[in-house]
């Protein structure tokens, strides 16, 4: 638990970090981002060291650097940085974050990792705006299928339970945005229902 603590305190503390570098002006936005970018990557690179990779603490701190990415990234998408203007390349550039991290977790069966990456991968469109709401059934749809072939390969089921539920809220988010014709809902729908029947 005290591992948990001290990386929710690190994420907590560079959002902290963010707002006052805003109000102080210490350094340029732009050295900011590429500042935090630096630390959830430092933050990664420790956590699969191999004396710690297949301890908790790895998984917390690698778990922690993209966590920071993640923070680093909608910050960058923000109005007082914007420094990515387009919400579609922001959901790009935190699914690529958030691959990264699914892969890595897989490839070093770090659950705490594939954690960070299925929570990232779930929230990734609210995040990068309504915009890129017209896509999202097919985002969710590949989003489903990584999670499945997941399942099968490692027996982790639990894997498919939250994918078929962040389908569902992500379905649902879709529907009540873009309010989609009645054949185009039942299409996805009977796509979830060959990838989860």
């Amino acid at each position: 638990w005290l591992g948990i603590v001290g990386i929710a305190a690190l994420v907590i503390g560079t959002g902290l970090f963010f707002k006052y570098a805003i109000e102080n002006d210490w350094i340029s936005p732009v050295m900011q981002i590429v500042l935090f970018t630096c630390v959830g990557i430092t933050l990664i690179v420790f956590g699969v060291l191999p004396k710690i990779k297949h301890e908790f603490l790895g998984g917390l701190l690698s778990g922690g650097g993209y966590a920071v990415l993640f923070l680093t990234i909608f910050a960058a998408h923000t109005e007082y940085y914007s420094l990515i203007t387009d919400s579609f390349l922001a959901l790009v550039l935190y699914t690529v974050v958030a691959l990264s991290a699914f892969i890595l977790g897989f490839a070093e069966s770090m659950p705490a990792l594939l954690v960070v990456s299925l929570f990232g991968l779930f929230i990734a469109p609210y995040l990068a705006g309504k915009e890129i709401f017209a896509i999202l059934p097919w985002y969710s749809i590949i989003f489903s299928v990584l999670l499945l072939i997941s399942t099968y390969l490692k027996r982790w089921y639990g894997l498919a339970l939250a994918g078929f539920i962040a389908f569902a809220i992500h379905f649902q988010s879709w529907f009540a945005t873009e309010n989609p014709q009645e054949s185009t809902a039942l299409a996805f729908i009977g796509i979830t229902g060959v990838l989860y029947g």
